[in-house]
């Protein structure tokens, strides 16, 4: 693998991933910044308390039920929220975390798509992708530094980007006798 790759392009006049690193930089950078001022909001709070006074099963349960009726973003929000655990500073990394999986999401994707790219090409188009998403969205508040809106909205994109990589890698073992199975 080619660990100058971005150096080596741009020697070879071709600017393309040099532009892609500055972009993705430009964008991603700042959001990764204010990730470490991102403070809880009402719900997620909702969440951590209703979480510690019931079981796993109840607390699940009980928002299905009564409260919101998403059942894979109550999940999440019942199993992986910081302040589940009292961890106020691991909810500081969640938009990180997110951020990163959105990038492994079409990294996969092109993955699949661009199968004999370099790794770090595959990065850099990944990242230049979850840029292009970010600053696309109408409300990236919503989409990334509320948690109940991460654990609904991105969640979906991030499976959904998982998903078309796969139907792509099985695309041609698919025939009209399996087709009613997917």
């Amino acid at each position: 693998m080619d660990t100058n790759y971005i150096k080596t392009q741009h020697a070879k006049g071709n600017l393309l991933p040099f532009f892609l690193l500055i972009f993705s930089t430009v964008i991603l950078l700042p959001i990764c910044l204010f990730s470490f001022f991102n403070f809880p909001q009402s719900d997620d709070w909702a969440y951590a308390v209703y979480a510690k006074l019931n079981t796993f099963i109840m607390a699940n349960y009980g928002y299905y039920s009564y409260i919101n009726g998403r059942y894979l973003s109550t999940f999440i929000m019942l199993t992986f929220n910081p302040l589940c655990y009292l961890s106020f500073n691991g909810f500081k990394f969640t938009v990180l975390v997110f951020v990163l999986l959105t990038a492994v999401g079409y990294k996969t994707l092109f993955q699949v798509i661009f199968n004999q790219e370099s790794r770090i090409k595959l990065w850099l188009i990944s990242f230049f992708f979850t840029s292009i998403f970010i600053s696309s969205m109408p409300s990236i508040a919503e989409g990334f530094f509320w948690l109940s809106g991460t654990a609904t909205y991105q969640t979906a994109h991030i499976l959904l980007l998982l998903l078309i990589s796969r139907f792509l890698t099985i695309k041609d073992q698919i025939n009209i006798k399996n087709a009613f199975i997917i």
